[in-house]
């Protein structure tokens, strides 16, 4: 039977900036100390990455390099939204792909058990929707909240999970 996969999936240039500074954070949060500066900015990092991989989206700007197995054709390239992708074979040679979709794209072909992607993830600073904004602010305000409980850095924010419920999908590039 045939099926597509994901192999493997890392950035390999990381967002230059957050898309929500500390004073940001601090201001919405109404924080006016500055004792934990340092593990708040950590937090902001850890509630966009958290987020990105929960709901499978971009929302910073950076650079991936995936591995997919794409035998049937169709593999849907993850973290939308989706600028510029390279193909290359095992060898690192380059391979021309015929991406599909406007949105979230596909790679029509080439159908190949082997395929090195790599391909821009995430929205330009100005141009991150509010909601995503708002839910990195939620979360990171959670995780504060829940600091040294078992799962704080592992739950998601109720309120960031209803602020992402439009950008919510269930693998198949359809929203749920």
């Amino acid at each position: 039977m045939c099926s597509n996969k994901l192999l493997d999936k890392t950035v390999i240039t990381p967002p230059v900036e957050e898309p929500v500074t500390l004073e940001e954070m601090k201001t919405w949060a109404s924080i006016d100390y500055d004792e934990k500066n340092m593990t708040i900015q950590g937090m902001i990092v850890a509630a966009r990455e958290m987020l990105e991989e929960k709901y499978d989206i971009g929302i910073a700007k950076k650079t991936i390099r995936a591995i997919v197995d794409n035998s049937c054709g169709g593999i849907e390239i993850t973290g939308s939204p989706i600028g510029n992708v390279t193909g290359f074979d095992r060898d690192g040679g380059d391979v021309e792909l015929s991406i599909i979709g406007v949105g979230n794209k596909f790679i029509e072909s080439p159908c190949a058990c082997y395929l090195e992607i790599e391909y821009e993830s995430g929205y330009d600073l100005p141009d991150t929707p509010m909601a995503l904004r708002e839910a990195i602010k939620q979360q990171v305000l959670w995780m504060l909240e829940h600091l040294g409980e078992e799962d704080f850095d592992t739950q998601i924010s109720p309120m960031a999970a209803m602020s992402l419920k439009p950008f919510r999908r269930n693998g198949t590039g359809i929203f749920i």
